[in-house]
Formats: structure tokens, C-alpha cells, sequence
């Protein structure tokens, strides 16, 4: 497993050089310090608690370490573990992982265990950050706002009216002194607050490495060392696995009758879908046909209107045919009633010719 005083070496290291930096600028930033001893003092004390705290959780997964390299060389360690607790209970007097068994849900369980142990650690961390941060803000504002009711008491006491010019300034130079003490007390408040806010950043990024290759070295040495089994539990966690196991059937055998009543469910509405679906093939079906009878209809259209042409244009003639033949025999009838006027005419006058 990779050492974590690998990633304390670094811490130190980091923590030496912020060391000889402050010891280079010491004149600088005592002057600045001074500003605001208030702020400043307190961004120092948690940043002095943000390293400590960093250093020793680091420090923590050394024993961690040791333990896990003395269960591998089937030796019993003389300290128990605090982040690895729960495994080292389900080992109880075992030396070794040779004849030990666990199932994949309590191998879980314990990792997840150790994970969470992990990331509360780190998140004191982040508070003590955002913590240094919000005082380099407090001050900065705490600074301006000195700053600026300075500024207005200053410009509100000119008075150029009966006073020398050299006077005047000298007064203004006086008054100008608390809001340059002000702009000093914040931008030395966030000068404090961002660097500690960094310095506890990358020992934090350290710690961060440091843990999760903690974890995933514990992670693959369980998954190669211990055997998973489902039949076979420990003995410190037989009564619990049997209780788990025996509601995880209930609760199968539950999910299974739900599943069931789904699956029936399913299957009606899967009937009920394929007797719509018939439905609606015969619809199409007979709509097919209309539309087929449709086309053959329009297609004979033509035809129809073509023969009902050809009708029209025979009666048409038959018509006028039959016009002038009665017109001829109207003619004819007219002649003939003209000739027998004319006979009777004749014979009236003959028969007058007689009498006389």
C-alpha cells in the first residue's frame, strides 16, 4: 500500500517554504499585521488550526496502513483501527483473510464506511477555508466602510476662507491619515484571509490524494484478499446476514407478486391493443376498397362520358332529322289541304254554274 507520510513529506515541505516566504517579507507584513491585529490574529489562529488539523488527519491513515500490512502478513497488530473499525470487528481474533468470507453487501457497507469517515474529515476542511476567506471579506469591508466616513468627515472640514494654503494641506494631510489606516486594515484583512485560504487548499488537495489513494488501495487489497460468498457468512454477522436475508426474500416475494399482477396487466392491455389493432386493420381494409371502387369508377369515367357524348350527338341528329321530316310532311299536309280548297272551290263554282 502507498505510504501516506508520502503526501505529509509534502505537507511539510509546502509548509517550509510559506515559512521562508513570511521570514523574507517579515517587515512587510508585520505592517500589515498591525492593521488590524483583531482580524488579522484570528485569520492567523485558524489557519494555525486548519494546519494542525490537515497534518494530523493525514498522520491518522498511517496506523491504518501498519494495520492492514499486519493482517497481510497474518500478524496481529497491537493498536485497533479507528477508520477501518467495522472490518476489524468482523475479523475479530482472525490474524488473516485466508478463511474469511463476507458477502458483497457487507463489503460495501464497509467501504462506504471508510469513504464517509474520509470525506467528513475533509469537510472541516472546506468550512476552515470558507471561514478564512469570509473574515479576509469582513475585514476588507470593515475597512472600506472606516475608509469612506473618513473621507467625507475630511472633505466636509476644508475650509479655504481665512486659512493659509499651507495650512490647509497640513490638515488635509491629517485627515487624510485615518482612511489610509482604513484601506491598510482591508486589504490587509484580505491579504490574510486569501493566503490562508490557499495555504489550507493545497494541504487539503494533499490530504485529498493522500485519502483516496488510502481507499483505493483498501478497495483492491479486500477485493483480491476476501472471499465474496453468499452462503457462507461469518460468524460475528450470522444472525444479523440471516435476519438481511430473510426480509430481502420477503421483499423479493413481494416484488415478485407485484411483478405478476404488472405482468397481468401488461397481458390485458396487450389483448385489448391487438383486438383495437384487428379493428382497425379491417377499417383499413374496407376503406382500401372503397378507395379501389373509387378509382375504378373514376376510371370508367371517361368512358361513360365519352359513350354519354356519342348519345347526345345521335340524338341531336335523330332530333333534327325528325324535325325536318315533319316539317316536309307539314308542307306536304299543307299542299294537300291547299289542293282540296281549291277542288271544293272548284266544284262550288261549277255547281253554281249548273244552277244558273
Amino acid at each position: 500500500m502507498t505510504d501516506p507520510r508520502k503526501y505529509l513529506i509534502r505537507m511539510i515541505m509546502f509548509i517550509i517554504v510559506v515559512f521562508a516566504i513570511v521570514i523574507i517579507l517579515n517587515k512587510p507584513l508585520i505592517d500589515a499585521f498591525n492593521a488590524n491585529t483583531a482580524i488579522n490574529g484570528l485569520i492567523s489562529v485558524i489557519l494555525l488550526i486548519g494546519v494542525l488539523f490537515l497534518c494530523r488527519q493525514t498522520i491518522r491513515l498511517v496506523p491504518e496502513k501498519k494495520w492492514i500490512e499486519n493482517i497481510q502478513d497474518q500478524n496481529k497488530s497491537p493498536t485497533e483501527p479507528v477508520l477501518l473499525a467495522p472490518l476489524a470487528y468482523m475479523l475479530g481474533k482472525e490474524t488473516s483473510l485466508i478463511n474469511f468470507s463476507i458477502s458483497a453487501a457487507a463489503l460495501r457497507s464497509v467501504l462506504d464506511g471508510v469513504a464517509g469517515r474520509l470525506d467528513e474529515n475533509r469537510e472541516i476542511a472546506r468550512y476552515l477555508i470558507g471561514l478564512l476567506i469570509f473574515l479576509g471579506l469582513l475585514g476588507t469591508f470593515w475597512g472600506l466602510i472606516g475608509t469612506v466616513s473618513s473621507v467625507s468627515n475630511v472633505i466636509s472640514g476644508l475650509n479655504f476662507g481665512n486659512q493659509e494654503t499651507s495650512l490647509v494641506f497640513s490638515n488635509l494631510q491629517k485627515g487624510l491619515e485615518t482612511p489610509l489606516e482604513g484601506m491598510s486594515t482591508a486589504f490587509s484583512s484580505s491579504l490574510f484571509g486569501l493566503a490562508g485560504s490557499l495555504i489550507l487548499g493545497l494541504l487539503d488537495l494533499q490530504l485529498g490524494q493522500a485519502s483516496g489513494r488510502f481507499y483505493q488501495d483498501l478497495e483492491n487489497w479486500l477485493s483480491s484478499s476476501v472471499k465474496i460468498s453468499n452462503n457462507q457468512l461469518s460468524n460475528s454477522f450470522t444472525n444479523e446476514n440471516i435476519s438481511y436475508s430473510d426480509s430481502l426474500t420477503e421483499s423479493s416475494a413481494l416484488h415478485l407478486s407485484e411483478l405478476a399482477s404488472a405482468l397481468t396487466t401488461i397481458e390485458a392491455d396487450r389483448s385489448r391493443l391487438l383486438h383495437q389493432i384487428t379493428e382497425l386493420n379491417t377499417q383499413l381494409r374496407r376503406l382500401a376498397d372503397q378507395i379501389e371502387n373509387e378509382n375504378s369508377i373514376q376510371k370508367k369515367l371517361p368512358v361513360i362520358e365519352a359513350q354519354l357524348q356519342s348519345i347526345s350527338e345521335e340524338a341531336r341528329n335523330n332530333y333534327s332529322s325528325q324535325i325536318d321530316i315533319i316539317k316536309q310532311e307539314t308542307r306536304s299536309l299543307g299542299n294537300s289541304i291547299k289542293k282540296s280548297k281549291a277542288q271544293e272551290g272548284n266544284k262550288h263554282k261549277n255547281i253554281k254554274l249548273r244552277a244558273d
